[in-house]
């Protein structure tokens, strides 16, 4: 959907909390539109602006506070 490798979703929810999807009862996460959302801006500020993840991580934070 968002062609993110899966390996590097998995480390920017351990390594900087950037979404917290929901779990079902098996395990599998489930992703709100708002995760969805801010993956797509995160790839884009790493991808197009050149930002490191964990900066993008602390705009996204700022914006939404």
């Amino acid at each position: 959907m968002l062609d993110i490798p899966s390996v590097t979703l998995r480390a920017w929810e351990s390594r900087y909390q950037a979404v917290t999807p929901e779990r079902t009862e098996s395990g599998y996460r489930l992703y709100s539109q708002e995760n969805i959302e801010d993956l797509r801006w995160l790839k884009e500020q790493t991808e197009k602006q050149g930002i490191s993840i964990s900066h993008a991580v602390r705009l996204l934070r700022a914006h939404k506070d």
